[in-house]
């Protein structure tokens, strides 16, 4: 059996980790002229991986909205805003350097960027709950089709107050996963990442410190497109999401060495 740890190789720094932010615009002006500045003095290698990961992230967007070729229903983007609108419970304080009294609190920022963030992915998170098929549209002449569907496990994480997203390259696409501690799942989008060989399938492993890899589903070559989406549950007590290449139908335990990691925020 392979061995497959919890930690991937490389940790992310923290100017990746504001790449998917600045990608979706969920940043305001000043934020993004000081990521700019932290980008233009970092290491070329950490500047072309900041660039690498903004780049991926609004092509894997962009591919999950032009998979669908419809418009959601007006009421799944509305319930995802609601979510937003009722993510705005206080958040814990963030360390800061400045001294400024008149700059607003490190808790109003960290809640205003959250929002921006959910609200920059709120259009293609109502895309995305079309394309995978969460939300049931039924067109009719009837004006009163009654109360919306209750919110998909979709919906849920993307409007999330803990919603977190982390994006990387995989296989020469681009896998990206936001995740929810507070709802325990995950939404998995890759975008241009190629089918598993004939003869194989590609398997999603959670990894934790405190259990073995599990198996959070198998994809067969089938199963993979240009812009593919899973919804990955259960992520309570694991730290990040690991594909291997597997035999068809997939494995107990990994049989391979994983060729990705995404971590959970």
């Amino acid at each position: 059996m392979t061995e497959l740890h919890d930690t991937a190789p490389g940790e992310p720094t923290d100017l990746q980790e504001l790449a998917p932010l600045y990608a979706l615009d969920a940043v305001d002006d000043a934020e993004r002229r000081e990521i700019d500045t932290l980008v233009a003095r970092a290491p070329r290698e950490e500047r072309e991986r900041f660039e690498a990961i903004v780049r991926d992230t609004r092509e894997t967007m962009a591919a999950q909205s032009a998979a669908t070729a419809q418009t959601p229903p007006r009421h799944v983007f509305e319930r995802v805003l609601a979510g937003i609108a009722a993510a705005g419970s206080p958040t814990p304080p963030i360390e800061s350097g400045h001294s400024d009294t008149e700059s607003p609190p490190p808790t109003d920022l960290a809640a205003r960027r959250r929002t921006r963030f959910a609200l920059a992915i709120a259009a293609a998170a109502a895309v995305v709950v079309v394309a995978i098929g969460a939300v049931s549209v039924v067109l009719g002449s009837d004006p009163d089709p009654g109360p919306a569907p209750a919110p998909s496990v979709t919906e849920q994480v993307l409007a999330a107050p803990d919603m977190r997203m982390v994006s990387v390259p995989v296989e020469g696409g681009t896998a990206v996963v936001v995740s929810s501690a507070q709802h325990d799942a995950g939404v998995l989008m890759m975008n241009d990442v190629p089918p598993p060989p004939d003869g194989s399938a590609y398997q999603l492993w959670l990894l934790g410190e405190g259990h073995s890899p599990r198996s959070a589903g198998v994809m067969e070559p089938g199963d993979v497109g240009p812009a593919t989406t899973a919804v990955v549950e259960g992520i309570e007590g694991s730290n990040a999401l690991a594909f291997t290449v597997e035999p068809p139908g997939g494995s107990p335990q990994p049989t391979s060495d994983p060729f990705a990691y995404l971590r959970f925020g």
